[in-house]
């Protein structure tokens, strides 16, 4: 694991290094004390991670990630600074993979270090890594997400506060009065203000549907091929939530993991046209998605669905229930069942085969069978 340190200030890189290689096996570290020197060095030196502070002389955080974004697209690209004002951030937003806020506890960088290590062991496929490390829109956290972390990190904002965020993002908007009025939520009177959608869906799902619509519309600008329809793998997501709920399970991070289980298929389509053509191919000529994946690029948008999230830094549960959804059985979660849910409503929702050894082993193939018994009678 070969990670770069980027700071003026030797005595915070000194804490740094201490910190990843008490808490990271194997790593090896390079430090450098400006952005040139670091820019410099990555030309000759492998480099895994990047972390940089952002206020710096001459070249800043900003304009050192954009470089790397353009130079070492494969490169995870880290902020860690204790003072970032709203242009620096927007500056930097497109270039990131991750931010983080000094000071930051030891386990924390450490744990972010190896989720990068473990996200990066997700894909042997070195080509296709480095793409996905390169597109210019899909792997960065969506303005809108950004502005809603802030303002839930607020202990102070209440329900009205963060309404007025959704209210300015029409899509938001729109899809969190559909879910407040939605049979999920066992609804029995219309809802039509914001705030009182926000009361009803709450608040980890809220930041769920920010995330997935942000990144919906974000694809819709790429140059993406004719047989990837965005509205109906949106209408997926929600089913899958549907789904899961059905299935007896509302852990906040399983429904996130619901939302985005197919945003590795967009991730493939905008980093790897020419393959996404190949695959498009196979899908038409009657192949499963999945298995056209394999052929083509070694890897499923499982894997690359989970890789791009762990870069988000999203909770460990989410990651790897988008990684596990199409193989539940390969988990190594203590308890499997969330992600076993998750495999249920992801294949039936897509209308493709359950993994019934590993349904059966649990306990779960008849509640399974049932649901996709009661989807058919709905169609």
């Amino acid at each position: 694991m070969q990670v770069v340190l980027v700071d003026d200030e030797p005595l915070i890189l000194r804490g740094m290094q201490r910190v990843l290689r008490q808490g990271v096996a194997g790593v090896v570290i390079r430090s450098f004390e400006s952005g040139e020197q670091a820019l410099t060095a990555l030309g000759e030196l492998a480099c895994d991670v990047i972390i940089t502070d952002m206020r710096m002389p001459a070249m800043d955080g900003a304009a050192l990630l954009e470089r790397v974004h353009a130079l070492h697209p494969g490169t995870v690209r880290i902020v860690l600074t204790g003072d970032c004002d709203d242009r620096t951030v927007l500056r930097v937003t497109p270039h990131m993979h991750q931010f983080l806020a000094k000071p930051c506890p030891p386990e924390m960088l450490s744990d972010t270090v190896k989720r990068a290590s473990a996200m990066r062991a997700l894909l042997r496929n070195d080509k296709l890594w480095k793409a996905l490390g390169g597109i210019s829109r899909l792997p960065s956290l969506p303005a809108i997400y950004l502005e809603l972390q802030t303002t839930l990190a607020d202990p102070r904002a209440s329900s009205a506060t963060i309404a007025h965020v959704v209210e300015r993002d029409a899509a938001l908007t729109t899809k969190m009065l559909q879910i407040g009025n939605s049979s999920y939520f066992g609804a029995v009177r219309a809802v039509v203000s914001v705030e009182e959608a926000v009361r009803r869906v709450g608040v980890r799902l809220l930041q769920g549907l920010a995330l997935s619509l942000a990144v919906f519309e974000a694809a819709r600008k790429e140059l993406l091929p004719s047989w990837v329809d965005l509205d109906a793998m949106q209408a997926r997501a929600l089913k899958r939530l549907e789904l899961v709920r059905r299935l007896g399970h509302d852990h906040d991070d399983i429904m996130l993991a619901a939302l985005l289980a197919d945003v590795g298929v967009l991730a493939l389509a905008a980093s790897a046209p020419e393959a996404a053509a190949q695959i498009g191919l196979r899908v038409r000529a009657g192949m499963a998605l999945v298995d056209a994946e394999t052929e083509i690029v070694g890897v499923t948008h499982a894997e690359v669905g989970a890789y791009l999230l762990g870069l988000w830094g999203l909770p460990l549960a989410v990651v790897e229930g988008v990684a596990w959804q199409l193989r539940p059985g390969d988990t190594v979660a203590y308890d499997k069942t969330p992600i076993l849910r998750l495999h249920v409503a992801t294949q039936v929702a897509a209308e493709q085969p359950l993994d019934e050894d590993t349904l059966a082993a649990a306990g779960l193939l008849d509640k399974a069978r049932a649901i996709e018994a009661e989807l058919r009678e709905e169609r």
